[in-house]
């Protein structure tokens, strides 16, 4: 929360701003639109990819402003290793002003037309969490067939502690 406040604060977002966040998200990427004073204004995810849904994103803008807030920001979430529709949520930035804060707690290493999801966006949160890169390092078994499961679950329990083995074979399996 705090990489995601620090953003917030830097940009010098308050009462009155409107702040455009998945429905579908992590409770701390909410949160901290409360945190500085802002509108929070959650906007529909595909069901696809629960990534933030562009054309509701275009609804959620003109709601905001018909109830008197200035859009201010973005935050689109990347979740399980998959980035957001980059390309149509910054053409909607462009049109209406905004800057976008990519949450990429969940996509560390992931790429998006070429490009690494770090250097996407005028801000970018990133996570070294162990709990968010399990995402990622399950996902690494669909994309690295050299890779065993026993391998990755030891890994797993080296550095994350052995309560967690067995939401990791579940995943797994």
């Amino acid at each position: 929360m705090d990489a995601l406040g620090l953003g917030l604060m830097a940009k010098n977002v308050g009462p009155g701003d409107a702040i455009f966040v998945p429905s579908f998200t992590f409770a701390a990427t909410a949160e901290v639109v409360f945190w500085v004073g802002a509108t929070l204004v959650f906007i529909d995810y595909l069901e696809d990819t629960y990534n933030m849904d562009p054309k509701s994103l275009d609804q959620g803008i003109n709601q905001a402003k018909k109830l008197g807030l200035k859009p201010a920001d973005i935050i689109p979430v990347d979740f399980f290793g998959q980035p957001a529709d980059y390309n149509a949520i910054q053409a909607i930035a462009d049109e209406y002003g905004l800057w976008v804060m990519a949450d990429g707690g969940q996509s560390f290493g992931a790429s998006y037309k070429g490009h690494k999801v770090g250097n996407i966006g005028d801000i970018v949160q990133q996570t070294f969490s162990r709990r968010n890169l399990l995402v990622a390092t399950v996902m690494a078994v669909k994309y690295l067939p050299t890779v065993r499961a026993w391998q990755l679950l030891l890994n797993l329990y080296a550095y994350m502690g052995k309560d967690l083995i067995s939401t990791t074979t579940c995943a797994l399996a």
